[in-house]
């Protein structure tokens, strides 16, 4: 199977006037049964016909309406017809008001220009209207030009007129358009930018040019960057001239901005633009140009090396921190500081090294209490920023010329943060403003956990846990200290008291669950992530019990529990809201949960009868799930209808994976726990390997199948990756200690997070490693019994109310139905064709997506031959209105019976694929090429 070529059909008609047009059936558009081709070209016949009209409103209503049927089919057959109608309209109509809306539908479509295939005909009846007496016309014709300039970029006649029209117009409106098609063309022509660049430059030291003009040509220089080195070389020179003979404020911001721009797409003068911005912010006093200067000095810093921000005269910053009385210039210094506190080469060679003279920290600090809140988080980050880089990776001692204890510093951001989160708690400001200031806090802790947790946690705790502050505030905090809890359980554990009587006080509050729900989760949270803590069970109780009032809130709670693995928690509490429900939903809903946190409770005994009971669990809560499909949904934390789930969208696909997952996880734990203690128990020194081999497999296909299910579902949190992530090095620690067992060497696997599976996972395959081979009983029990004890959480997701993406995939080929596909079947083969050798099949693929995840555009469907053949081809489709259709060609050189893989994906705007369980396989029978005797003998 060779790669396939998309080759068109092209058929070319010739109209009354004689010159031809090219109409194209694109290849990725299924000819033989229409489709989405015959609808838009049954959209496009009432359109042509309104173009056609004598009447302008009715013309103007059916131009409009050309954007609307471009961007619905976006097929090359559809841009090609629609525009080439649309520019022949353009040449023959007398009516700009007519031309007006046809150079909007250029500009709303131009993204699509690419796909028209006539595009000398659409030029050439377009451009020769510049040849208009009309100045109107001739400057609509330099706008629809300028929309159309990604095919013009090798149009040499066609930027010799624009040429013509920028030196020789009088008019307004048409110089201005003029200027806004060269400004485009040289964006995408490096000869056009080559060519025109001496005449800008002659028109804008031309007395007779105006000032507003000559300040838009400058702006047209910042495309120069398509020219040669000596080009774009020259471009600069010319601007830093421009500032000698154009001193005004106006010229000034428009030159500096020029050249940044210029600078950022041509990094050979970005040295040169840091000097000029820093002579410039050093000499020049106007406030403006000062804030132009710092402006343009932080985006130049964002986009290049290092090694230039590094130069920087740092008292100039130092001087326009301390003395500028402006405060818009200071905070754009500051501005200026962040980005530069981003870089760990920048924060080693600057702040360090020229502390002595600079005292950037000692500034710093002098902004913590500013009375602008802004100030102070600019401050904070720069902090936060140098102590992160110092802390990851320490600063040499030959790099610094001085010492600076980085630990002073971090007491200091640490007694900083906790006084400002105080401060702004108890005044009424901005919520945002707190906001930021916690997630400084918890950024911060992340960074220093060791010297800075502790202190801000019992900060928190006891200073910001106030019951007279709002809740949506003393929220906030809450969710601040359930963030870094697994970072400073241990100090966390000490205030566990505290944390369930704040709870209860504001208990009677109204929408303050969802607060409850993270102090007593931050207590989970802790106590999992440090074993040598507890959690209160009697105090948590007492407060269980005094949410009678409040069977939502006690609901959360039992939710917090489920996702840290404290199943027992989870049962014991929902006992106590069992018989408070007021839907059926509701009590489905709860007797799921109820049973899942049955199956999921870590091994205490007798593993055999643990698996045995989990497994029958586990099957009840699926038969739950799926017998209520249509009332459950999840949780959702809804504030307006206390319900534990909305019952009109669902995550079923999730939940069904993740429990079917447990299912066959349970299974084969118990196949493997029967068959190692029945060899164990009659002393059979030599264990089947055969058997051995089958329960790595199997595991091994566990591990990847759950991998699987976290790339199948767009919009998976963070956190619930990183569990089923766990999950899946769990199988591979069993499947590592089988092969040590075998006598295999064994992976290294890592254990990067500090989740409660992992720490143990991490724990018992240090044992896998140093297990001696053959070794049954420590096998058993001190690796399969341990993992056997590991708590299983449930993901967060898996509470998410979302409806399952639904993915359908028709294949033909030879004008044959080869069956249809949807993801809830998986390797199944779907249908059986013929083809030749040396000849392309023809394969054709399309179906219907049902997805409420923004950012799906687009499907990817991969084809993978399966044995010898095992090249693999890549096609790509929109998504539109919810289907999509493409097609590919399969090319084969030997004859025999070939099978080619089919996997769907679906692609996010930022090019990630997410995977479908769509998996299907196409059997082809190649036969050899079929000679026509009549010919042969004739020839």
């Amino acid at each position: 199977m060779r790669p396939f070529a998309q080759v068109p059909h092209v058929s070319t008609t010739r109209s009354r006037s004689g010159s031809s047009s090219v109409i194209v059936t694109p290849t990725n558009v299924p000819s033989s049964n229409g489709g989405i081709e015959s609808e838009a070209l049954k959209m496009l016949q009432p359109l042509d016909k309104g173009i056609r009209s004598g009447i302008v409103s009715q013309q103007c209503e059916s131009i409009v309406r050309f954007s609307e049927l471009i961007k619905k089919y976006p097929l090359p057959i559809v841009a090609n017809t629609a525009l080439l109608k649309l520019a022949e309209v353009f040449h023959a109509s007398d009516n700009n008001f007519v031309r007006y809306w046809i150079v909007n539908v250029f500009e709303e479509v131009k993204l699509e220009l690419p796909k028209v295939l006539n595009k000398n005909e659409m030029i050439k009846k377009t451009s020769v209207v510049l040849s208009s007496n009309d100045p109107i016309a001739r400057a609509l014709t330099l706008r629809l030009l300028s929309h159309m300039s990604s095919i013009l970029s090798e149009r040499t006649d066609v930027h010799h007129k624009i040429e013509t029209c920028l030196l020789t117009s009088t008019d307004a409106s048409e110089q201005e358009a003029a200027m806004l098609a060269v400004e485009q063309m040289c964006s995408v022509s490096s000869q056009f930018a080559t060519q025109i660049q001496p005449k800008i430059e002659g028109l804008i030291k031309d007395l007779k040019t105006p000032i507003s003009t000559k300040l838009k040509l400058i702006r047209v220089l910042k495309h120069m960057h398509t020219a040669d080195a000596h080009q774009i070389q020259k471009t600069f020179e010319t601007l830093k001239s421009l500032l000698h003979d154009y001193p005004s404020q106006d010229f000034y911001i428009v030159i500096l901005d020029t050249a940044t721009k210029l600078s950022v797409r041509s990094i050979q003068i970005a040295k040169e633009t840091f000097t000029l911005l820093f002579t410039v912010l050093e000499t020049d006093d106007r406030k403006k140009v000062k804030i132009e200067c710092l402006k343009n000095l932080s985006q130049l810093t964002l986009r290049l090396t290092d090694l230039y921000a590094s130069e920087f005269p740092h008292q100039v910053l130092k001087s326009l921190l301390v003395e500028s009385p402006y405060r818009s210039i200071r905070q754009h210094a500051m501005q200026l500081l962040v980005v530069m506190s981003k870089s760990l080469y920048i924060v080693r060679t600057w702040f360090f090294k020229h502390s002595k003279d600079f005292l950037p920290f000692q500034i710093f600090e002098h902004f913590y209490f500013h009375k602008n809140d802004s100030f102070a988080d600019l401050s904070l980050n720069i902090m936060i920023n140098c102590v992160c880089h110092q802390v990851n990776k320490p600063i040499d001692n030959d790099v610094t010329d001085s010492e600076i204890d980085v630990n002073v510093i971090i007491n200091k951001l640490t007694d900083a943060l906790c006084l400002i989160t105080f401060k702004r708690l108890n005044q009424s400001s901005d919520i945002k403003s707190l906001k930021s200031i916690v997630d400084f806090a918890v950024k911060f802790v992340r960074i220093a956990p060791q010297t800075s947790s502790e202190a801000i946690a019992r900060s928190l705790i006891e200073h910001c846990l106030i019951s007279t502050v709002p809740i949506e505030r003393t929220c906030l905090i809450a969710k601040c200290i359930y963030k870094f809890a697994p970072i400073c359980a241990e100090a966390i554990s000490k205030h566990y008291s505290q944390l369930v009587n704040f709870s209860e006080n504001i208990s009677t509050q109204p929408d303050s669950e969802v607060c409850i729900s993270f102090l007593i989760g931050t207590i989970f949270r802790a106590s999992r992530s440090h074993s040598a803590t507890n959690i209160p069970s009697h105090q948590v109780h007492t407060l269980i019990k005094s949410l009678q009032h409040s069977p939502y809130a006690t609901y959360l709670i039992a939710r917090q529990a489920l996702y840290f693995g404290c199943h027992t928690f989870a049962l014991e509490t929902f006992d106590t809201i069992s018989t408070k429900v007021d839907s059926e939903h509701n009590h489905h809903w709860l007797t799921h949960l109820n049973t899942l946190a049955m199956a999921l409770q870590p091994n205490q005994n007798d593993a055999e009868c643990h698996l045995g009971s989990s497994l029958s669990s586990l099957r009840a809560c699926l038969n739950e799930l799926q017998t209520n499909h249509s009332s459950v949904s999840g949780g959702k934390d809804n504030k307006k209808n206390k319900d534990y789930e909305t019952g009109s969208r669902q995550n079923s696909g999730f939940q069904v994976e993740f429990i079917q997952w447990h299912i066959t996880r349970v299974n084969y734990e118990r196949d493997l726990m029967l068959f190692l203690n029945c060899n164990f128990k009659n002393d059979v020194v030599k264990i089947n390997p055969f058997r051995l081999q089958e329960y790595i497999i199997n595991f091994k296909s566990l591990a990847d199948r759950i991998q699987v299910v976290a790339h199948s579902h767009y919009g998976i949190d963070a956190e619930s990756e990183l569990l089923l992530h766990s999950m899946m090095l769990y199988c591979l620690v069993v499947v590592d200690s089988l092969l040590r067992f075998s006598n295999h060497s064994v992976s290294n696997l890592k254990f990067p997070s500090s989740t409660s599976i992992q720490k143990e996972c991490s724990r018992i395959h240090k044992e896998v490693v140093r297990m001696q081979p053959g070794n049954v009983d420590v096998l058993i029990h001190h690796i399969l019994m341990p993992l056997l004890s590991v708590p299983h959480q449930i993901p967060p997701y898996y509470f998410v109310v979302s409806r399952h993406t639904f993915v359908q995939l028709e294949i033909e080929a030879n004008k044959k139905h080869m069956g249809t596909s949807t993801a809830n079947v998986v390797n199944r083969a779907i249908g059986s064709t013929v083809a030749q050798v040396g000849q392309g099949l023809v394969v054709h693929f399309s179906g219907y997506i049902r997805t409420d995840k923004p950012g799906i555009k687009s499907i990817a469907i991969e084809l993978t031959g399966v044995g010898a053949d095992q090249s693999q081809q890549l096609v790509e489709a929109s998504i539109i209105e919810d289907s999509f259709q493409a097609q590919s060609v399969l090319h084969f050189d030997v004859e025999g019976l070939h099978q080619v893989n089919v996997k769907l994906k679906l692609l996010d705007s930022s090019r990630k694929y997410w995977h479908t369980r769509i998996n299907q396989q196409i059997m082809i029978q190649v036969d050899p090429i079929k000679v026509n005797t009549r010919l042969a003998a004739f020839t």
